[in-house]
Formats: C-alpha cells, structure tokens, sequence
C-alpha cells in the first residue's frame, strides 16, 4: 500500500499515542520519560506533522514499543501489539532502515522544491522578457490606408 508523506506521519502520530496512554496514566509523564515537552508532543508528534528521531525511537524500544508496528506504513493493523514482534537488534536496525529512507525522501523534497523554485524564475524570465519594457513605445503594425501598400506604426 503506498501513502502519502503527510498521512504516514499522522499514522504515526496516532500509534504513538495509542502506545504513550497505554503505557502511562498521563501523557506528561510519557513526554518526560522521551524527554519531549508536552506541548510539542501534542501539537508536533500525536498531529503527524513531524517523525519522532533515532534517540527518541531507541528509547520508545527501552519502553516495550514495537517500532515495526509504529513505523511501518503497510501494517494496517493499528491494533497495539501486547508484545514487541521483533528483538531489540530487529528493531534498531528497522529505525536506521527508516532513517536512511527518511534522510532520502528529505532530500528529494529539497530537490524538487529547487526545480520549482527554476521553473517559476524561468517563467518570471520569460514574462519579463516577452512584456513591453517600461519607457518604450508599443505599437502595431497596419497598412496606412492612405498610401495603399505601404504601413504605419500605431
């Protein structure tokens, strides 16, 4: 199943939360125990608008999280795991797996966010240049009904 960028980070977003209140009666409690200020967990990571990083992750292991269910995208269950699937190794190795694609995907989206960026200087180029420029007259061409065969400028 392919998903977009945004709707994988809100996914994450949600499992995150779903593990945090299983695992602590409060949320601030889980916020210290990650190390991440209450706000910004509620408005940043449980939104989906940005990925939790590698320390964070290893953390969420230490804690009993399955991170394979947290981050993996074609895992529709949504269900939290009583137990993590995978080993810690399994697991560690799952997160740089997913900091290299992450890393990459980052780097496309500053790429082609560059070839936009091109291509509207481009186009400003191209009106700039086929627009009248200030200061000169712009006429038309039109056969001088006086003369027959001969034109005036307009």
């Amino acid at each position: 199943m392919k998903i977009d960028k945004n709707t994988y980070k809100r996914i994450v977003g949600e499992r995150l939360k779903k593990f945090a209140e299983s695992k602590y009666e409060k949320l601030t409690e889980f916020a210290e125990a990650i190390e991440i200020n209450i706000k910004s967990l509620h408005s940043i990571y449980f939104k989906g608008k940005s990925l939790l990083g590698a320390e964070k992750l290893f953390k969420l292991i230490q804690m009993g999280c399955d991170i394979a269910w947290l981050l993996n995208p074609d895992n529709i269950d949504t269900d939290l795991p009583e137990t993590a699937n995978y080993s810690n190794k399994q697991q560690i190795l799952l997160i740089k797996e997913f900091e290299v694609n992450y890393t990459r995907l980052e780097e496309e989206n500053i790429k082609l966010k560059k070839m936009l960026k091109d291509i509207h200087n481009l186009g400003i180029k191209i009106f700039e240049t086929s627009a009248p420029q200030k200061g000169k007259k712009v006429g038309r061409i039109i056969p001088d009904q006086a003369e027959g065969d001969s034109a005036s400028e307009v």
